[in-house]
């Protein structure tokens, strides 16, 4: 995998706006990898390598960010609603629907111990951790979701979809990241885990929306993530709705905002 600057993935990863604004936060002593301060910021380092940046993430984590780019360019606004999150790992989504006014999150994980400490003593939050979201949808919960928001791995959108048609209301809203990685098969998944194809990249959002519809939901919009994913793999977030008519969504354009950027 071909290695780029630290300032320019920096920038990829949504930490900041330019390069020059991530070279001065390098030459503070403000940017960490899991085990080191960074402190070059011409080093090359693998594309989805995991940053830390102090005092440079308003989330919990890079989730966060991912989310808050649906919210803003599909226009939900998650102010009052009861919300799911769906793969809530360490919070990053729960956090951003939190920020922006959400009544309510029944945040769910297979896993267990990540979730972050702040999230977990927050009383609107609702965390059931080693959970699969196929087993939650009781009777007292159907029907009781107003935004389901997802962020699965090693897992398909389309095996929690169903699970998610159950939670929400008549009315109610999916937001979702596409993770081609997890979406595609095995052979067209490169060495290190990541799939570089638009091709694929096109089918995964296909396939995905198909069996979407196939569920009797309408997808509505897709665009692409604003970071890349940890081994740099380009995720998408596509919006379905549960209550609006099925529409024809041109996939293409989330992809030429990554290929032509």
């Amino acid at each position: 995998m071909a290695r780029v600057r630290l300032d320019v993935e920096l920038v990829n990863q949504g930490f900041f706006a330019t390069t020059s604004d991530a070279m001065r936060a390098v030459m503070a002593g403000d940017v960490f990898t899991t085990n080191r301060k960074l402190t070059s910021a011409g080093e090359q380092v693998k594309p989805g390598i995991e940053l830390h940046v102090r005092g440079g993430n308003v989330y919990v984590s890079r989730g966060g960010i991912k989310l808050e780019r649906g919210l803003t360019a599909f226009k939900v606004d998650p102010a009052g609603c009861a919300c799911v999150d769906v793969g809530c790992s360490t919070g990053g989504f729960t956090d951003c629907l939190l920020r922006h006014g959400a009544a309510s999150v029944l945040s769910v994980d297979v896993g267990y111990a990540q979730f972050d400490w702040s999230l977990r003593n927050d009383k609107r939050v609702t965390l059931l951790e080693r959970t699969n979201i196929v087993d939650v949808a009781t009777p007292e919960r159907v029907g009781t979701i107003d935004l389901a928001v997802c962020d699965v791995s090693f897992t398909s959108v389309r095996a929690v979809a169903g699970a998610v048609w159950d939670l929400l209301r008549e009315d109610g809203t999916f937001l979702t990241l596409v993770k081609p990685q997890f979406e595609t098969a095995r052979n067209q998944v490169e060495e290190g885990g990541v799939v570089r194809s638009p091709t694929v990249w096109l089918e995964c959002l296909e396939t995905v929306s198909q069996d979407l519809l196939h569920k009797g939901f309408a997808v509505l919009d897709v665009c692409a993530s604003p970071i890349v994913g940890h081994k740099g793999n380009h995720e998408f977030l596509l919006l379905a709705s549960k209550g609006e008519q099925r529409s024809s969504v041109d996939f293409s354009k989330a992809i030429a905002q990554i290929t032509t950027s």
